[in-house]
């Protein structure tokens, strides 16, 4: 199935801007329709704050987050502008949860775009934020690291592939994306229940919906498979990495696989994950 809708989400994060760009970018390349989504700050009183909070306060709370808006949607316009999607754009404003909005909104897109939280500068749900998203939305979430300064990803793609139920729907929600790419790598670590030739099989697969394919695998031998699969792309110059994502959501309490969590903390090149 084409990419013919993207979402991705916009905050006030310095990273926003290279989101944008890749956003917008893949938008272009794929003749997507992109949306860029932003959340109204929520006015936040300090715990044990008893008392009503005085309107002149939410008066000008409601105007900065105006102002906050404001200039989110500008910088999106812009990015979309500079990418020749004139007509193929879309704002929106919602209030409410982050991650829920992000996740409800993107049920009809066919990408869901977030970027991963910066440890020095973002703290408490902020952090769970491309968890819960990918847990949750039932869409391919591509989270792009908070360092990332590229617009380009998607021509040298690795695939971290264990033959799991995850992993087969990433790859099946990737399939845009690997179809268009340069090369597509498929890693599989540790695979000694994958036969004599893993990952074979899904090259097959890919290789007959035109897909350049080349399959590798490897033993971590003490290193995590969250920390070989980075080596990985690192030798291969790899821009994008595709995965399953491992876990559950319960009541908002994020659980995920050792891997995929690694993977989210520590990325190095964009990340589509499905689950």
């Amino acid at each position: 199935m084409p990419c013919k809708s993207i979402l991705v989400h916009t905050d006030r994060t310095a990273s926003t801007a290279s989101r944008l760009r890749l956003s917008a970018a893949l938008a272009r390349r794929h003749a997507s329709h992109i949306i860029g989504l932003a959340i109204r700050p929520m006015l936040m009183p300090p715990i044990g704050f008893v008392e009503v909070v005085p309107q002149d306060v939410i008066d000008t709370f409601s105007e900065q987050s105006d102002q906050i808006l404001e200039e989110l949607r500008q910088a999106f316009e812009m990015a979309a502008q500079s990418a020749g999607l004139e007509g193929q754009s879309e704002w929106r404003t919602v209030s409410g949860d982050p991650a829920r909005q992000i996740a409800l909104h993107g049920r009809y897109s066919d990408l869901i775009v977030v970027g991963q939280p910066n440890p020095d500068t973002e703290s408490g749900f902020a952090t769970e934020l491309p968890d819960d998203v990918v847990l949750d939305s039932g869409r391919p979430v591509l989270v792009v690291p908070y360092t990332y300064s590229g617009d380009e990803a998607g021509q040298r793609i690795m695939v971290a592939w264990n033959a799991s139920r995850e992993a087969a729907r990433a790859v099946s929600d990737a399939m845009p994306f690997l179809a268009a790419a340069q090369s597509v790598e498929i890693i599989s670590a540790d695979p000694s229940d994958l036969g004599d030739l893993p990952g074979a099989d899904i090259a097959r697969h890919l290789a007959r919906h035109g897909v350049n394919v080349e399959v590798s695998h490897t033993v971590t031998d003490g290193v995590s498979i969250g920390d070989e699969i980075l080596n990985r792309i690192s030798d291969h110059g790899s821009d994008m990495l595709v995965m399953g994502a491992y876990g559950h959501s319960r009541f908002r309490e994020t659980i995920l696989g050792g891997a995929t969590r690694h993977i989210l903390r520590h990325m190095t090149v964009p990340t589509l994950l499905s689950h």
